[in-house]
């Protein structure tokens, strides 16, 4: 009776063993699998910070060191550019916020496809802030009262300044959207350029935006586009992304028409 009862309690505790230890492999491959899961998801989510957006062409990352510190960027080269090319290329300098990255911009903008089949342009900011701050050649704050912009501008009158472009929503909740106009007046004064008249462009189904040029001779030097109940977003840009607005019209085309038809009023050209 003795021995019957050791042999059953060795029994039960061979099948007690047996089921921890095929207990255990299967929590072994549980958090292996748990783990792997876990690293695919870090590997794409990094992918998604920091990967190459889609699209042909050459996605290099650098540092820009400056009086402010380090700064990363990523550099778009179109296909068929060559490095080692001697020939002088214009740059776009694209300027991200509101919790963007480059990769970001570049996928909602979709800047990098009309690089890759046109010319390149000189340089977009994504936020009117940025842009402020961004423009070489006038060193104003972020924020200025117009009387002071004017005075400025008109004292830097007939200076060498770069035609600009002004894209801003109506319903920008997060930067005033008469920040628009008062940095394409004093832009104006500065280079000595007048208003047309309003006009409203509107294509298809797409918000429509009053556009106001102002000019000097025959030089369209400042263009302020106000389209319609766009918030703070790129107009146009794609849908998936954040801060990105798909009924705006295509900000990255009017960037591109704008810098081209500069190209060709220039004088001498």
């Amino acid at each position: 009776m003795v021995r019957r009862t050791r042999r059953a309690a060795a029994n039960a505790a061979s099948i007690l063993a047996k089921a921890y230890e095929r207990n255990l492999k299967a929590m072994t491959r549980a958090t292996l699998a748990g783990g792997e899961r876990a690293a695919a998801q870090v590997r794409q989510a990094a992918e998604q910070a920091h990967g190459r957006p889609p699209g042909p062409g050459h996605w290099l990352p650098g540092v820009a060191l400056g009086a402010a510190g380090a700064r990363c960027y990523h550099h778009y080269r179109p296909p068929g550019l060559r490095p080692t090319s001697l020939e002088r290329v214009p740059l776009i300098v694209m300027l991200h916020g509101c919790g963007q990255n480059g990769r970001g911009l570049a996928i909602s903008s979709r800047m990098n496809r009309v690089a890759a089949h046109s010319a390149a342009v000189p340089g977009a900011a994504g936020s009117a802030g940025g842009a402020l701050r961004a423009m070489r050649g006038q060193q104003l704050p972020a924020v200025l009262p117009t009387a002071v912009g004017k005075a400025l501008g008109a004292a830097a009158q007939f200076t060498l300044l770069s035609p600009l472009l002004v894209l801003h929503g109506t319903a920008d909740q997060v930067v005033v959207p008469s920040n628009a106009r008062q940095l394409a007046e004093i832009r104006a004064t500065a280079t000595g350029s007048k208003p047309l008249a309003p006009r409203t462009l509107q294509r298809g189904r797409h918000l429509p935006a009053q556009i106001t040029d102002f000019r000097r001779a025959r030089r369209t030097m400042v263009r302020l586009a106000e389209i319609d109940s766009l918030g703070h977003a790129w107009s146009g840009g794609l849908g998936s992304q954040p801060f990105s607005d798909p009924r705006g019209p295509d900000a990255t085309r009017m960037i591109w028409a704008f810098a081209q038809r500069d190209f060709r009023e220039r004088p001498g050209s």
